[in-house]
């Protein structure tokens, strides 16, 4: 199966066009026969102040580019996702216990790519 059709398992008729038409308006949409995936560049500062890490947070200054990318999908072979994307300071996604993750690009990179 590849890896589009796995993706679409996790949605209902039509959701998954809706995330991927957000994207590709916003972000990046990437299809390859082993690798999809769905993704925006946003701000850390966003992500971290909705995240269980919150009370962390010391700085409020917003950066003027974005530096994370948000992960809204993906399935299949991530070590292929991380040769095709820009590099940026962070990724970010939301697993399915609802709490948002944020870490070291180059750290997942290394770890899954």
């Amino acid at each position: 199966m590849n890896a589009y059709k796995i993706a679409q398992e996790f949605y209902e008729e039509g959701e998954l066009e809706k995330v991927m038409a957000l994207c590709a308006e916003i972000g990046v949409v990437h299809s390859e026969k082993d690798c999809f995936f769905c993704a925006y560049p946003t701000f850390s500062y966003y992500i971290k102040t909705k995240s269980k890490y919150a009370n962390e947070i010391k700085s409020k200054i917003k950066l003027d580019k974005p530096d994370t990318w948000f992960v809204y999908i993906t399935a299949g072979n991530l070590e292929r996702a991380f040769q095709v994307i820009k590099p940026k300071k962070f990724v970010a996604f939301e697993r399915f216990d609802g709490q948002l993750r944020i870490y070291d690009f180059e750290r997942m990179r290394r770890l899954y790519g």
